[in-house]
């Protein structure tokens, strides 16, 4: 790959900044409610997805999903993991309630996206509700499997769970 230039260097860096300002500054914030969860009458027999957010988020995180997840029909569930800096132990059942609420719709087994801290919740999910025999597949992004240095500067139950050397 040829070394990217000063410009797009520059281009790149602006295009993060505006993007994490309208995700955290308004699209968590103020618009984690803008779309309600995609379980259509006809959704029976499709593969539907669940979304799971990481730490200090919410189902806002996707919010730039939507649109496109809703054109192809897509039947889909984004959670709110709460409380937002409880342990990571008490999130399964929200995962459980969009498992079960999706199988329900589709009658399959459906995919799981979680992002950092959520896969995290995802396997404890897959530990309680034997979750391997539930799920069609499940893709964790940027998820802190063996712990993460950022977590020492976190005094929360679900920080200190996601240290390095965490018994968790």
């Amino acid at each position: 790959v040829p070394q990217p230039s000063v410009a797009e260097m520059l281009r790149a860096w602006w295009a993060e900044a505006v993007g994490a300002l309208l995700v955290f500054g308004w699209q968590m914030p103020w618009r984690w409610r803008g779309h309600d969860d995609h379980l259509p009458a006809d959704a029976q027999g499709r593969r539907g997805l669940i979304l799971v957010h990481g730490f200090v988020c919410n189902r806002g995180i996707w919010n730039p999903w939507w649109q496109r997840l809703r054109e192809v029909g897509v039947p889909c569930i984004a959670l709110n993991l709460e409380p937002v800096f409880g342990s990571i132990d008490l999130y399964p059942p929200h995962i459980e309630d969009a498992v079960r609420r999706m199988s329900a719709a589709t009658g399959r087994s459906p995919l799981i996206v979680a992002h950092s801290m959520g896969g995290l919740a995802v396997r404890a999910w897959m530990r309680e509700f034997d979750g391997d025999a539930r799920v069609h597949s499940v893709v964790t992004v940027g998820t802190p499997h063996h712990g993460t240095w950022l977590a020492r500067f976190g005094f929360a139950p679900n920080t200190q769970q996601m240290r390095w050397g965490s018994l968790w």
